[in-house]
């Protein structure tokens, strides 16, 4: 089984040309990563492979066309125009096309057109397999609860395209029957939880997940499922696959998908929490890598790990990772464009055909007792993993401390709790000293320890600066909302029948102070470098614009040009947020000494006397 990682830059709304080294032919795998519910990054896949063909430019462009346009502007006539140009394409069949995950549900446009080709694909008899991922499962669980489709975790923002398919169905522009039939007929029968291809001569496998994963989480997802886990040679773990399938589809052919997770961990898993004790959770979300069993050689066969979901993970040795943005929001028409081609091999629609074609011997007695060194040295990984899996779940929390000796105090507590993990090293001695277990693993244990160390350290700092930061701004606006009371105090005193203008410009200058108040605090959270000069020069222009008439009816020119001066002098003397070592108060000035000083050390001497 050849693979080729193939990386390229491309435009997806453009027709591409086709791949005539890496076409869909002869038995060939093609693999592409998260479409991101892009479905002309589907379409752009298809046609540069040759599996579709009879396609010309302008028929592309229409299909983008289309496909860009605002669910609000289409109409039955520009869906049946989309579904009239699928309908001239020709489909090559004698290939396997292999997503990697969010196909749907995801910052695409809508769908409904991934779906239609979904169909298309499936009434040309191309074989599809589709893997079970964080985004897609929110399209199952709507149809298999039959509820709105309208995603229960994903935010808007990461989900659009679900959300712009139920907009469709509410206008009777497409039918919940049409979506339904769809996902029973072209798109159920392609899911998977994860799948493999084998080399033809059995010595080299090929795993696929969404999210990456290694043999144990392999063998966490076995157990859930109640299938035997085999993994002695590549023959035994693609047979562990099938039956894992085999198990899902049943799942998936009665509608009870949903039940096989919790609405809880699929939450940790969008904050990024350790799924580890989630198995079906895990092979959807996880982004740690760390401590993954992924084994190049394993007893006597090579295996590869495939996966998408998460861009950070780098591509090298047997690992492949088909994350990108290409195709992701607006304008991720550019990009990088990832897919794993490899020629024929053994693959995994049929389920069951493995079985029939390999007869797996006996192994002599010498091959008896290298297994046996072998399950000692993954029993001992799998040691210093759990070890591992213990130190990274290790919970840092400093909710509920007030002052900086409490952050001091809790840091200190976490880290002495910490150690204690490792603090019994009877199994894990032993584990280290295992024949076969080299020096790495004993580094992986401190790597781990240290990257917790510094975990807790940081969290500790960013929770005091946290703090000293909000304690900062609470201070700078005490000083910046009693001059602002003071000014509406004095407000309510002007008579609005006798000075109906004054009054109006007077009250006017008072909210519009306080939504500059508002937009600074706003801005000072984000830490706008430029939010003191700004906040300084809307004052100074809706001051300068209220000082002739206050000035003339009410004679507030002297107590406008000092309200400046305080309210500039307090972001002054308010030290720089994030600056100072422990928490403070703020020490008030008085009315008549902020004026002086104020005088002293601001520039903002070209306020108008008054007149």
């Amino acid at each position: 089984m050849a693979i080729e990682f193939i990386k390229e830059q491309v435009d997806i709304y453009q027709l591409p040309s086709v791949d005539l080294t890496h076409k869909g032919t002869g038995g060939a795998q093609i693999t592409i990563g998260d479409l991101h519910a892009n479905t002309m990054k589907l379409m752009f896949m298809l046609v540069k492979h040759g599996i579709a063909t009879n396609i010309n430019k302008e028929d592309y462009n229409r299909l983008v066309k289309i496909y860009k346009t605002e669910t609000e502007n289409l109409t039955k006539e520009l869906l049946g125009e989309f579904t009239g140009i699928l309908g001239k394409l020709k489909f090559n069949s004698d290939s396997t096309i292999r997503l990697i995950g969010d196909e749907l549900a995801d910052r695409g446009n809508n769908d409904y057109f991934t779906l239609k080709i979904l169909e298309k694909l499936k009434e040309h008899k191309v074989p599809v397999e589709i893997i079970v991922s964080n985004h897609s499962i929110e399209f199952i669980e709507a149809y298999e609860r039959q509820e709105d489709f309208l995603p229960r975790i994903l935010l808007e923002e990461h989900s659009e395209s679900i959300r712009k398919l139920q907009r469709l169905v509410e206008s009777g522009i497409v039918t919940r029957d049409e979506i339904l039939d769809i996902a029973e007929k072209a798109y159920k029968p392609t899911l998977r939880a994860i799948s493999y291809s084998l080399s033809e001569d059995n010595k080299e496998i090929t795993i696929y997940s969404h999210a990456g994963i290694g043999l144990d989480s392999i063998k966490d997802l076995a157990q859930k499922l109640e299938v035997e886990y085999k993994d002695t040679t590549a023959v035994c773990l693609a047979q562990t696959i099938n039956k894992i399938n085999e198990q899902f589809q049943k799942h998936v052919q009665n509608d009870t998908v949903h039940t096989l997770y919790t609405s809880e961990n699929m939450w940790a898993g969008y904050l990024g929490e350790n799924l580890s004790d989630a198995p079906f959770e895990f092979i959807m979300w996880n982004r740690r890598y760390y401590s993954l069993d992924r084994p190049k050689d394993h007893y006597d066969y090579k295996i590869n790990f495939v996966h998408g979901h998460d861009s950070e993970d780098l591509t090298k040795d047997n690992i492949y990772n088909l994350d990108n943005s290409l195709g992701k929001g607006d304008y991720g028409n550019q990009g990088s464009y990832t897919v794993l081609y490899s020629r024929k091999s053994a693959v995994t629609p049929s389920l069951k055909s493995i079985e029939k074609e390999v007869a797996i011997e006996p192994p002599a007695q010498a091959e008896i007792k290298a297994a046996a060194q072998q399950q000692l040295q993954k029993e001992a990984q799998q040691v210093i993993a759990n070890y591992i899996k213990k130190i990274n779940q290790f919970a840092v929390d400093f909710s509920g401390v007030r002052t900086s000796d409490g952050v001091k105090t809790r840091a200190q507590q976490l880290l002495t709790n910490l150690a204690e993990i490792t603090g019994d090293k009877g199994n894990l001695s032993e584990a280290l000293t295992t024949p076969g277990i080299d020096r790495k693993q004993s580094d992986a244990i401190k790597c781990a320890m240290a990257n917790k160390r510094e975990e807790i350290n940081a969290a500790a700092q960013q929770f005091k600066d946290q703090k000293q930061k909000e304690a900062k701004i609470n201070a700078l606006l005490l000083s910046i909302d009693t001059a602002l009371e003071n000014l509406a105090q004095r407000v309510r005193e002007v008579n609005p029948n006798q000075f109906r203008n004054a009054y109006d410009v007077a009250l006017a200058l008072v909210n519009n102070l306080k939504n500059a108040r508002d937009r600074y605090k706003d801005n000072m959270t984000l830490r706008d470098s430029l939010s003191d000069e700004l906040f300084k020069n809307t004052c100074r222009e809706e001051i300068q614009n209220a000082m002739p008439v206050l000035q003339n009816a009410l004679g507030w020119g002297d107590y406008l040009t000092n309200l400046l001066k305080i309210m500039a002098n307090a972001i002054i003397k308010v030290v720089t947020l994030g600056h100072r070592n422990n928490f403070f108060t703020l020490v008030q000035p008085a009315f008549e000494n902020a004026v002086r000083i104020a005088e002293q050390d601001l520039q903002i001497d070209n306020v108008p006397s008054p007149s």
